[in-house]
């Protein structure tokens, strides 16, 4: 709760922001819009400096809202020349990826403390004393092995940003890296604690494996809306000079980008086609890398394992809203 309600104020913020944003473009007031924007970017940039996994979903979200906002104006053709390119340079130079490494050794430091403080709550006990050392060495066995997974976990994200890949990859497995059992035998004993079939001493690090995991996915799928938005701002302002959107991302280089824009998640160039009505379809081939035709949502009818599309202003099926 310490935590939880400034960020919760913070987020309330964002939202009064964006909705102050969509007024103002209604009225013609891009630059206040802007201006209301820039304040909604400062906010994120602000929660980035804070190293825990909580702080950085906040931001994730606030990241969200700006991009919403931007995206009113976009779509209905408010933005000016000028404003487009404050935008691509600001999208350009972004990468909410950056804080994950730091950010998992917060998290490691702060998962000592707080491990540390309840071993030696344990240690001044005076009733059952057996049991309670019992309890201690299984403590700071989990201590270690949280300590060992995310290790794990920092070297893996510093060499995926080093490489500009995707910090989360379906191939790999923080646990067996971290000598951590499968996620799948984690089991709640009836007695409300934590037991993993004989494996005790890891459990606090087998329940944090799936959570870390889905974070990692979602700085991914953030940093490439990102990305797809700085696209945009070029698209639009080659659509403000020719009255069109061109045929393909090439006709932006070089006078509205300087090299055609690469999927984060594939290292291969958005997908991107012109549609007949005059908009354009723009997308990642997201977390499966596979062309899912700008599709938000599987064959399964699972969201979020498929495309991350630009959401046109009437929204199709299969199209997410950020």
């Amino acid at each position: 709760g310490v935590i939880l309600n400034p960020l919760s104020v913070i987020k309330s913020w964002a939202r009064v922001l964006s909705l102050k944003s969509s007024a103002q473009l209604a009225t013609g007031n891009a630059e206040g819009a802007l201006e209301n924007i820039q304040t909604l970017f400062r906010l994120a940039e602000l929660l980035e400096q804070q190293p825990l996994l909580i702080v950085q979903l906040f931001e994730i979200a606030i990241n969200s809202i700006s991009i919403r906002a931007f995206w009113q104006g976009w779509a209905d053709h408010r933005w000016s020349g000028e404003q487009l390119i404050w935008f691509q340079n600001y999208f350009s130079a972004r990468d909410i990826r950056q804080i994950v490494p730091g950010m998992c050794m917060g998290e490691r430091s702060l998962s000592n403390v707080l491990s540390g403080l309840f071993i030696q709550g344990k240690s001044g006990s005076e009733n059952n004393r057996s049991s309670n050392v019992m309890e201690r060495v299984i403590l700071l066995q989990n201590q270690i092995a949280s300590f060992r997974l995310f290790n794990v976990i920092i070297d893996s994200t510093r060499k995926s940003l080093k490489a500009g890949t995707p910090l989360f990859k379906a191939d790999e497995n923080f646990a067996d890296s971290a000598g951590i059992p499968e996620v799948s035998k984690f089991e709640k004993s009836a007695t409300g604690l934590l037991s993993v079939a004989g494996n005790a001493y890891k459990a606090i690090a087998i329940k944090l494996v799936p959570a870390v995991t889905l974070a990692l996915a979602k700085f991914d799928r953030a940093q490439v809306t990102i990305e797809l938005a700085a696209t945009v701002c070029a698209l639009e302002r080659y659509w403000l000079e020719n009255d069109r959107y061109p045929e393909n991302l090439t006709s932006l280089v070089p006078n509205y980008l300087p090299e055609v824009p690469l999927d984060l998640m594939n290292g291969e160039p958005f997908h991107y086609q012109r549609r007949e009505e005059g908009w354009f379809n723009l997308y990642s081939v997201g977390q499966n890398k596979t062309d899912n035709d700008g599709n938000y949502i599987d064959e399964q009818g699972k969201a979020g394992n498929a495309d991350y599309p630009w959401p046109l202003p009437v929204l199709r099926v299969g199209q997410r809203f950020f």
